[in-house]
């Protein structure tokens, strides 16, 4: 309501703004500040859309002078909602009306002595002057608490991954390494098998012993190919920088 001719009172502000309550009932809080704006006594009285949702202190009340203010709390425990809304009433009251106003009395008066206005509702949001920030020192430790975790992922699933992609780009080096191993171990294996035939062992345990050599030369030389493939490529290991965990 703007302090026109045929204004009775000022409401500050002229929207109702909710903000979060800071006592122990909890809900959602706003404030309105009513001014008597005539020299002689004002009456008013609040109303809502939805009375099971709000309470109003006061909701009933007068101003018997000029100047005269009253802090008007309206509270919610339910979320505010855009259509939600109030209903100011203001009337001139007599001296003896002013002493004695109540709601029975309020349901008495004339249509036509009282005035109307609205007030509209809203959820207040915090400036961002307001918002909590961090101190200088405290955004570098997280930035780099953010730097390390990102780099101990990377390294992580760098290590862990595997993909005959990653197979086929294999240096054309570490593929003849890989054949010259395995010929090599065959033909170690293969004499040990010969040097334990020619002494007469059983054909069992020599079937047994050339199961053993076949997976001795197929996994060794596999375990190397697996560790070029996946290791990180960002890591050299063979820099005397970085000494064994046994060390």
């Amino acid at each position: 309501m703007s302090n026109s001719s045929g204004t009775l009172i000022r409401v500050t502000p002229s929207e109702l703004h909710f903000g979060s309550a800071t006592d122990s009932a909890g809900g959602y809080v706003g404030r309105l500040i009513i001014k008597n704006m005539r020299s002689n006594s004002v009456g008013f009285k609040f109303k809502t859309n939805a009375p099971e949702k709000f309470s109003v202190k006061p909701v009933l009340g007068s101003l018997t002078e000029i100047g005269q203010t009253v802090e008007i709390t309206v509270r919610s425990l339910q979320p505010i909602s855009p259509d939600d809304r109030f209903l100011i009433q203001t009337i001139h009251l007599s001296p003896e009306e002013a002493r004695s106003l109540s709601s029975s009395m309020w349901r008495t008066f004339s249509s036509q002595r009282i005035r109307e206005g609205f007030i509209n509702c809203r959820l207040a949001t915090a400036s961002p002057s307001n918002s909590p920030s961090l101190s200088p020192s405290r955004q570098v430790v997280s930035k780099t608490t953010m730097t390390m975790k990102t780099t101990h992922t990377q390294m992580r699933s760098s290590q862990r991954s595997f993909s005959w992609k990653s197979v086929l780009e294999i240096p054309y080096m570490t593929v003849q390494l890989v054949i010259y191993l395995i010929y090599h171990l065959f033909r170690r294996m293969f004499k040990l098998y010969s040097e334990l035939a020619n002494k007469g062992w059983p054909r069992r345990n020599l079937l047994l012993v050339a199961v053993v050599c076949l997976l001795v030369v197929i996994a060794l030389p596999l375990r190397k190919l697996v560790y070029i493939t996946v290791r990180p490529a960002n890591i050299n290991f063979d820099s005397p920088e970085i000494s064994p965990l046994s060390a």
